[in-house]
């Protein structure tokens, strides 16, 4: 298996820098150098799409090189660690690594309210049951989001449209109708929290308050094709992404230019 380590030099955090950095506002890390190229011709709309779980991987094997995606594709970038949906979405919308940001997964044990709770939708497992009256990763692990800080700037509009957005839709057609390692097995390695800690493998910068607590004392990390699941509820599906595989770990950088 082809294990790939994280770049945050030229990843999905440098790219959110990069828009905070046009507009203005203060960003923390380095900008991703091929995308503030794009953004000196200022444009008058700048539209930054997250396909999830979309990487480098799933293109070349399923889309024909005359496809549109692949006719548009510019170069590799990675994605954030561990490359989940909770912790990739927040990165882009805070500028932040996970480690900053703490929010490290779908869902993450909270030590004030002793629960499991799946950290976007506010639930416990795989009930609809709520974690708490009140919006519980919110609030413990709350952070300021790219759309504010520009907003802040008055130097642009910025919004975000998505299940959990500012504007919110139910589905992309909604949308789109709007505007260091040890052998676990073959296919797990696991990390001591201390080598988590040496190696930055949640990225750099200043720990959030949580950080440790949710990394707890050891890490196994998915290098095959299995997977570990808290609960026999847990949903099943064909694939997922939390690994370190190149397949899940490199994300495409599209850039579809319109002169209209």
């Amino acid at each position: 298996m082809d294990i790939r380590h994280l770049d945050y030099n030229n990843s999905i955090v440098n790219l959110a820098c990069s828009v905070l950095k046009h507009y203005g506002a203060e960003n923390h890390h380095e900008t991703l150098a091929i995308f503030d190229n794009y953004l000196k011709k200022n444009y008058k709309n700048v539209v930054v799409m997250l396909l999830d779980a979309l990487g480098v991987d799933a293109l070349e094997n399923h889309l024909d090189k005359g496809s549109f995606f692949r006719r548009h594709f510019v170069s590799e970038i990675s994605t954030v660690f561990p490359p989940t949906t909770t912790a990739a979405t927040t990165s882009i919308e805070s500028g932040l690594t996970p480690k900053e940001h703490g929010w490290l997964g779908w869902s993450l044990y909270f030590s004030e309210i002793d629960k499991i709770v799946n950290a976007f939708i506010n639930t416990l497992g795989a009930s609809d049951e709520k974690a708490a009256d009140y919006h519980v990763a919110g609030k413990i692990i709350s952070y300021k989001s790219i759309y504010d800080i520009i907003n802040k700037t008055g130097n642009a509009t910025a919004y975000s449209v998505s299940p959990f957005g500012t504007n919110k839709v139910s589905s992309h057609v909604e949308m789109f109708k709007e505007e260091f390692y040890k052998d676990f097995g073959k296919d797990f390695l696991l990390f001591s929290k201390a080598e988590v800690l040496e190696g930055n493998l949640f990225g750099e910068g200043q720990a959030h308050k949580k950080f440790e607590e949710f990394i707890g004392d050891f890490l196994a990390v998915a290098i095959g094709d299995q997977g570990i699941a808290y609960s026999p509820k847990s949903k099943q599906f064909l694939s997922n992404h939390a690994g370190m595989t190149k397949q899940e770990m490199m994300v495409p950088f599209i850039v579809v230019e319109s002169h209209g």
